[in-house]
């Protein structure tokens, strides 16, 4: 089942990630939102039925929904945001992180990734080390070992 799934999965990703997570379905028609949210709710029963043929069927439906999710939009003047933002899961929790590159994105990133902690990429950097200190006076240095002990 995870073949027939696999599709459906890269189209859904490509759409939440363009669009947001949960944004298309509040952006089209009512209408649309109902035939699609009934998709999902079939592949869902049909999953847990382990129903590999009728779930493969409804990935196929639910990856025409997408399109046409993502087409009514932009049909309606609608437009994902346009930013600079990479997805990632927490190496150690394993939440979902939205990194930005520009602060001015933060905005619109926690917009489209609700349920990802939102960070600014230059906060994650590690802080520049001190600058070293200049280089003492050779002078001064040729003055204090000039001194009378001999080694």
């Amino acid at each position: 089942m995870n073949a027939a799934l696999a599709p459906l999965d890269r189209i859904a990703h490509d759409m939440e990630t363009t669009w947001g997570v949960g944004r298309l379905i509040g952006i089209v028609s009512p209408e649309t939102a109902q035939r699609f949210g009934a998709a999902q709710r079939k592949l869902d029963l049909a999953i847990r039925a382990n129903d590999v043929d009728t779930a493969t069927a409804k990935a196929g439906v639910l990856i025409r929904g997408w399109r046409a999710l993502n087409t009514e939009a932009r049909n309606l003047g609608h437009t994902p945001d346009d930013i600079d933002v990479w997805c990632i899961r927490h190496p150690i929790t394993d939440k979902p992180w939205a990194i930005v590159k520009h602060a001015a994105d933060t905005i619109a990133a926690k917009r489209r990734f609700p349920d990802h902690t939102i960070a600014l990429a230059a906060d994650l950097l590690p802080a520049p080390a001190p600058a070293k200190r200049p280089a003492p006076d050779l002078a001064a240095s040729q003055a204090f070992f000039n001194d009378a002990i001999p080694f």
